[in-house]
């Protein structure tokens, strides 16, 4: 006897177990297809795509992916197969100049280096007939940033000095001699202005600010060099240095064609230009009338300083000012920029040098 319930199901509606089990199987096969398919979906970008838009579709359950077309890369190389020949023989020139005068300031101060050694160890004893000497000199003490703990002698002084100045000499060799072997593996922009430039640099304010510090707390100073007007141009040139190096480090974009503070405006090389000037003008004036050896590499050292500013402020102020110049002169214009001021450095090693050397030791090897 069958019940109201059993009247409603029909032959059709009563599925055996294993029917049921294969239409679960074909469920799960379906599920995992789409899965599929949307993994694949996701899969279809390319992980090393830069710009990258997704929309996601709900009805066909899959990601859309459109590809942005990336933006255009910085030129850090340089073209050498339309290279200026010239604006790279004058690179190679400006970089031979920089070498020449780190091996010039080396050998200077290694000089007093040895001088300073061979009294203070007294490999040179003093005649014992030394009435006629300007000894003086030897009896007067300099206090160091105003502690009398760091009073020492003329002679201490400056062998600290010069080793200080050597050891920067040895560094600036050594970036010289690394723009060589760039410019061998044409890596100029990516090896030496990118990394060794700055580092060159920011050694050349520390010891431009050791030399500041050092004039101008230091009793006596004006003992040493002969005359306040040393000290003065020594702790400008400080001021100039710090500036121009924190104008130079935002300047880098200008080896790639952009315009910067330091070629856009005349200032920073008139300036220094002004300062190289004034420089020169001290070291030929303080050696008048009795001039020595060493004021003519301070004159070829300011002089070919000042020409190369000069010439590379007519380049980018006033022939360049509408068209763009190609990145090899990119490049030499700032090389230009920062070699033209190098020579500030020879003020307060020249100032120390040429008293140490011709006006007090000089004394001393006259009579032997």
């Amino acid at each position: 006897m069958e019940t109201a319930g059993d009247c409603g199901a029909g032959p059709d509606t009563v599925m055996s177990p294993s029917e049921t089990h294969r239409q679960t199987q074909h469920k799960e096969e379906e599920l995992g297809w789409a899965g599929e398919i949307q993994q694949q979906c996701y899969q279809s970008a390319s992980p090393a795509s830069s710009h990258i838009l997704a929309g996601y579709n709900a009805e066909e359950n899959c990601v859309d992916f459109l590809q942005v077309e990336p933006e255009k890369s910085v030129n850090v190389n340089i073209n050498w197969e339309s290279l200026n020949l010239t604006s790279l023989v004058w690179m190679v020139v400006i970089k031979v100049f920089d070498l020449a005068f780190s091996l010039y300031i080396v050998g200077l101060v290694s000089y007093c280096v040895y001088i300073n050694s061979s009294i203070l160890l007294a490999k040179i004893s003093l005649p014992a007939n030394n009435t006629n000497m300007d000894l003086e000199w030897l009896d007067n003490n300099i206090t160091v940033l105003g502690k009398s703990k760091w009073t020492m002698s003329f002679n201490h002084f400056t062998l600290i000095f010069s080793i200080f100045h050597i050891v920067y000499g040895i560094i600036a060799i050594i970036c010289d001699l690394i723009f060589f072997q760039s410019l061998f593996k044409k890596m100029i922009k990516t090896r030496y202005i990118s990394t060794v430039l700055p580092v060159h640099r920011l050694f050349f304010v520390v010891i431009s600010c050791f030399d500041g510090i050092l004039f101008a707390s230091s009793t006596n100073i004006t003992t040493l060099v002969g005359d306040v007007f040393a000290v003065i141009l020594v702790i400008l040139i400080t001021v100039i240095v710090m500036a121009d190096t924190f104008v130079i480090l935002l300047s880098f974009k200008a080896v790639n064609g952009k315009s910067t503070f330091v070629f856009s405006k005349p200032w920073r090389n008139l300036v220094i230009i002004i300062v190289i000037i004034l420089t020169t003008l001290y070291a030929v004036l303080s050696q008048h009338p009795l001039y020595t050896w060493d004021i003519g590499p301070s004159l070829l050292w300011g002089l070919a300083s000042a020409g190369v500013l000069l010439k590379c402020l007519f380049d980018t102020t006033f022939q360049n000012q509408d068209t763009p110049g190609a990145p090899v002169d990119n490049v030499l214009h700032f090389l230009m920029c920062i070699s033209g001021s190098n020579v500030l450095g020879l003020c307060s090693v020249g100032a120390v040098a040429h008293s140490l050397i011709f006006d007090y030791y000089r004394t001393i090897f006259d009579h032997l």
